[in-house]
C-alpha cells in the first residue's frame, strides 16, 4: 500500500479555491486603489489637516478613498463612516446646504465626485477657495456638460481622471500605482475593500437591482463559476442568429447629402470603418436643392453611384410671426421639419418599392450623443423631463447599417390590402411603448395617437392594476368634490400611491402600507428615477412639477402633501 500519495484532481480543486481566495483579494486591492491614490494623492495633492468630499461613500470607491483619507489625517465628509454631523445625502442637492454649514460656509478643499447634472454643479459649488474638485464620473463629460466659469475666480481648479485611459496610455504609471497600493497594504496603512455580496454570473439582473437599492456597502460581485465545482455557469444561452457584414461595393460610389453635422460625420465615420478606411472621400459644394448642383455631383462620381444617404439639414428656429419666407424656404427645401413631418418622403419610398426599386427612409427621432442635440443641453433635459429618451448613436448606425443590408423586396401589388397598410422601406426607432397605452404610465402623446392602436394591447400589467384604478377612481371623484383633497385621508391615500409608484421604479417590494416619513432618498429616489416620476406625475395629476423641486420635498409625506394641494388648486 503505497503511501504520500495524493489526488491529483483534488489538488487540482485545492490551487483553484487559494486562486480564487487570491483573486478575490486582488479584486479587492486594485481598481479603485488606483483610482483613489491617483485623484486623492496625485492629482488632488490632499494634504494632512485638509478636508475633503467624497460622495457615495458606501461603495468601492468611496470606501477606499475614505481610507486614503484617514491615512493621510484629512478631515472627511462623506456618507458614511464619519462623525454624523458629517454624513450627508447624495441623492439631491440637499448636502451642499448641508456641507457649507458644517464648514462655516468655507467648502472643502478637495472634492471627489462622480455625480452629474444639477448634483456636479452643487459639488462644485461645495468647494472652498483655492480647492480642487477632481471628477471621475463620466456621465457628466460625455453627455457635454457645463461649469459655471464664475467659479473659477476664487483660485479653484477642476481636474478628470480616467483610469481606463491610463490603463490603454500610461502603464507605467499604472504599475507604480499598484506598488503603491501594495506597500500600504503590506504597512497596514489599508485594509482590502470588504465583499457585500456575490452573485453567480446568471443573477446579474439582481445584482444591478441590489446595486439600485443603495443599501450595499462594500463590492458587489459577479461570479461566473460554480463554487463547489468551478464549471463555468451562464445559464441558458440563446442561440442568436448569425452575424452580417454589411458590404458595400468598392468599385462604386455613395453619395452623402450633408455629411459635414453631427449625425453626417457619424455616418461619414461608420462608412469609413467598414470600409476598413480604405474608401475616397470627395466633397462637392452645392446644395440639394438645385438641381443643378446635384446633376454634378452625380458626374463627378468617379465610380457608378449605388446608394445615397439624405441627411442634409438647415435649422432657423424663428417666431412664425417674424419668420420670412426666405428663412422658410432655407430650412425646408433640403428636408422637412421632423420625422413626422416627412409624410412625402415615405410615400416616396413606398412608390419606389413597389416599382421593385430599392428605397428607405429612417424615422429616428432625436439622437443624444451626437448631432445638433449635443449642444441643446435643455432641449435634452426637458425631453427626458416629459419622459422621453433619445436615441443613441449606436442605435443610429445599428439600423443605418440594417437599412443597407436588407434592401427590401418589392411589395405587394398596388391596391391590394397588404400595400395600403404596409410600408417595408420605412423603419421608425424607438416608438414601442413598454407599457401598454391603455396604462397611465404610458406617453400621452402616443396614447392619442391612432397610428399606435397596434401597440394597445402590446402586454398586460400583472401588477399594480388594482391601485391604479382606485387612484383613478379616487382623481374622478376628486374632480366633482375638490374639497375631499384638504381631509388627512386623502393626503395618505395620495402619498400611499405615489410611494407605491416609486418603489416600482427602483424594483423594491411593495410590502404593506409605506412609511410616509420615510425621506425619499431612502425610497430610492435619485435625479434618474425622479425624470420617470416627473413624467408620472404630469400624467396621471395633470400637474407639472420639476425634478429639483421633488427632490427637495425631503419625505414621501411632503410629496403626498403637495400632490393634493396642486390638486385642489386645480380642481378647487
Amino acid at each position: 500500500m503505497a503511501l504520500n500519495i495524493y489526488s491529483t484532481q483534488t489538488g487540482n480543486w485545492h490551487r483553484y479555491t487559494q486562486m480564487m481566495d487570491l483573486f478575490m483579494l486582488i479584486l479587492t486591492l486594485t481598481g479603485h486603489w488606483l483610482l483613489d491614490i491617483y485623484s486623492l494623492i496625485n492629482v488632488g495633492g490632499l494634504k494632512k489637516g485638509q478636508s475633503v468630499l467624497i460622495h457615495s461613500g458606501c461603495g468601492g470607491v468611496g470606501l477606499a478613498a475614505i481610507q486614503l483619507a484617514r491615512m493621510i489625517g484629512a478631515g472627511i465628509y462623506t456618507t458614511l463612516g464619519i462623525p454624523r454631523d458629517h454624513i450627508f445625502n447624495s441623492r439631491n442637492v440637499s448636502f451642499e446646504k448641508d456641507l457649507l454649514r458644517a464648514t462655516n460656509g468655507n467648502g472643502v478643499d478637495l472634492a471627489l465626485n462622480l455625480l452629474s447634472g444639477e448634483l456636479l454643479h452643487a459639488t462644485w459649488r461645495c468647494v472652498a477657495k483655492w480647492g480642487t474638485l477632481v471628477e471621475i464620473g463620466k456621465r457628466g463629460l460625455l453627455g457635454a456638460g457645463k461649469l459655471k466659469m464664475e467659479v473659477f475666480l476664487a483660485n479653484r481648479t477642476y481636474r478628470c481622471v480616467d483610469i481606463d485611459a491610463m490603463c490603454k496610455e500610461k502603464p507605467e504609471m499604472v504599475d507604480s500605482l499598484l506598488r503603491s497600493t501594495m506597500d500600504f497594504y503590506r504597512q497596514g496603512r489599508i485594509r482590502a475593500i470588504s465583499i457585500d455580496e456575490i452573485f453567480p454570473g446568471v443573477k446579474m439582473q439582481e445584482a444591478f437591482q441590489h446595486m439600485q437599492q443603495g443599501s450595499h456597502i462594500g463590492k458587489v460581485v459577479l461570479e461566473f463559476r460554480e463554487p463547489t465545482s468551478g464549471d463555468l455557469q451562464l445559464g441558458q444561452i440563446q442561440p442568436g442568429s448569425a452575424s452580417t457584414t454589411t458590404v458595400l461595393d468598392g468599385q462604386a460610389s455613395y453619395l452623402l447629402v450633408g455629411g459635414l453635422g453631427g449625425l453626417g460625420r457619424s455616418v461619414a465615420l461608420f462608412v469609413e470603418e467598414i470600409q476598413s478606411m480604405g474608401c475616397e472621400v470627395h466633397l462637392v459644394r452645392g446644395s440639394v436643392t438645385e438641381a443643378t448642383d446635384v446633376a454634378r455631383a452625380v458626374a463627378e462620381s468617379p465610380r457608378p453611384l449605388k446608394g445615397v444617404i439624405q441627411m442634409a439639414m438647415v435649422l432657423h428656429d424663428q417666431a412664425w410671426r417674424r419668420m420670412t419666407i426666405d428663412e422658410w424656404n432655407m430650412a425646408t427645401a433640403p428636408k422637412a421639419n421632423d420625422a413626422s413631418a416627412n409624410t412625402f418622403l415615405d410615400a416616396f419610398v413606398k412608390f419606389r418599392t413597389s416599382k421593385g426599386l430599392p428605397c428607405t427612409s429612417l424615422n429616428i427621432g432625436a439622437v443624444e450623443n451626437a448631432g445638433d442635440l449635443v449642444q441643446e443641453e435643455q432641449l435634452l433635459k426637458k425631453l427626458e423631463g416629459t419622459g422621453w429618451r433619445a436615441v443613441q448613436e449606436s442605435e443610429l448606425l445599428d439600423v443605418l447599417e440594417s437599412a443597407i443590408r436588407q434592401s427590401p423586396s418589392p411589395s405587394a401589388q398596388p391596391g391590394s390590402p397588404e400595400s395600403s397598410l404596409v410600408n417595408a422601406g420605412q423603419t421608425l426607432v424607438g416608438i414601442v411603448p413598454v407599457v401598454p397605452l391603455s396604462s397611465p404610465d404610458s406617453s400621452a402623446k402616443l396614447r392619442k395617437d391612432v397610428r399606435m392602436s397596434v401597440f394597445r394591447n402590446i402586454r398586460i400589467q400583472a401588477k399594480g392594476g388594482a391601485s391604479s384604478d382606485s387612484l383613478r377612481q379616487f382623481l374622478d371623484a376628486a374632480k366633482t368634490s375638490p374639497e375631499t383633497l384638504s381631509k388627512p385621508e386623502s393626503v395618505g391615500l395620495l402619498t400611499q400611491e405615489i410611494g407605491k409608484k416609486l418603489l416600482g421604479l427602483v424594483l423594491r417590494p411593495v410590502d404593506g402600507e409605506i412609511d410616509a416619513s420615510l425621506s425619499l432618498a431612502q425610497l430610492g429616489l435619485d435625479s434618474i428615477v425622479a425624470a420617470e416620476m416627473r413624467a408620472w406625475w404630469k400624467q396621471m395629476f395633470g400637474l407639472d412639477i420639476s425634478v429639483l423641486e421633488m427632490l427637495s420635498m425631503g419625505t414621501l409625506e411632503a410629496l403626498g402633501k403637495q400632490a393634493a394641494e396642486g390638486l385642489l388648486a386645480l380642481h378647487g
